[in-house]
């Protein structure tokens, strides 16, 4: 995006025990590829002035550094030494936030149906004045999904769906994984970010929850931009996405929470 530094944070720490291997999961291949690898590329191809890639301890996490590297050679790599959540993984490349990019967009290494231009709609959100810019979608299933909890019109926060009340789980619009954060707003949204939850863990979509300030829009984006791949089944049914790029059968929604109030 003209005239705009961005820092895409890759978060590829996973074990690949969904996909009952020991093999890391973002190294897991369809279409021939890692599934980091298809995810680099569209990072490289979406622009910006940098890229972190989270990793996780021990030798078999260096060949996911290797992968990085391979696909960016000038990627920063991070290692989260401890699983404490998605906040504090994204936190383990502080000091690449610290250099203050305008944009800071973070991605999940398993999401290789995501496309350049989702990336940089969430980052004209955050242009127009959004602190945070999330990603959702309506599932026909939403079970297990994080839901996208909406108050007068605007995002008001992501709940996850082991932590949601009955009430909460009833809501269709769920969190697509992508988000968003404003540079000069980043680290104070995720440095106040707690472990108030059934998992002890920091969670990224707790993001939300202490943001400030209306003008939240809805903007329209494909399904197919999202596709994940948590287990070895999702895995097996998305070579097909990785070449075609869409999917016809469902649709989502971005959403923008704007003008963050850093708290005094």
């Amino acid at each position: 995006m003209k005239g705009r530094t961005c820092l895409s944070i890759v978060l590829a720490a996973g074990e690949g025990t969904r996909m009952r291997s020991a093999e890391p999961k973002v190294l897991h291949r369809i279409a021939g590829r890692p599934l980091l690898a298809h995810v680099l590329d569209v990072v490289r191809a979406a622009g910006g002035s940098g890229t972190a890639v989270v990793v996780g301890p021990g030798p078999g996490h260096d060949a996911v550094a290797a992968e990085a590297r391979r696909a960016i050679p000038d990627a920063e790599i991070f290692v989260q030494m401890e699983r404490r959540g998605t906040a504090d993984a994204v936190l383990t490349a502080k000091a690449a936030i610290g250099r203050g990019a305008d944009d800071v967009v973070v991605i999940f290494g398993d999401t290789p149906l995501i496309r350049a231009q989702t990336l940089q709609r969430l980052r004209g959100a955050l242009a127009d004045g959004a602190a945070v810019a999330v990603l959702g979608f309506r599932p026909a299933d939403p079970t297990g999904y994080g839901r996208l909890i909406m108050e007068r019109g605007e995002l008001a926060a992501i709940r996850e769906d082991k932590d949601a009340t009955p009430a909460e789980r009833s809501v269709g619009l769920c969190n697509g994984g992508l988000m968003a954060l404003a540079g000069k707003h980043a680290l104070d949204i995720l440095e106040r970010i707690g472990d108030d939850n059934s998992k002890r863990e920091f969670y990224l979509t707790d993001a939300v929850g202490g943001g400030g300030g209306g003008g939240g829009g809805a903007r329209h984006q494909h399904q197919g931009a999202i596709g994940g791949c948590g287990s070895g089944a999702a895995k097996a049914s998305a070579p097909g996405g990785a070449r075609r790029r869409r999917d016809h059968g469902r649709s989502g929604y971005g959403l923008s929470l704007s003008r963050h109030q850093a708290r005094p």
